[in-house]
């Protein structure tokens, strides 16, 4: 889903709601700028992200 910084702004709490079953991504001038994501996402992409840097390394 993607929504406008105003229409977000406007309209925060719905999309926090929303971003509890997928992600809702922030729009300005027609292009991605951010993202509403539920914390249990967040915390698993971050895990794994470090695993990564861990094999890497």
């Amino acid at each position: 889903m993607g929504i406008s910084t105003t229409e977000a702004r406007d309209q925060l709490d719905r999309f926090i709601d929303r971003a509890n079953t997928e992600p809702v991504y922030l729009i300005r001038h027609d292009r991605r700028v951010g993202a509403i994501a539920d914390t249990d996402s967040l915390d698993r992409l971050e895990a794994a992200a470090e695993e990564l840097e861990d094999i890497a390394a």
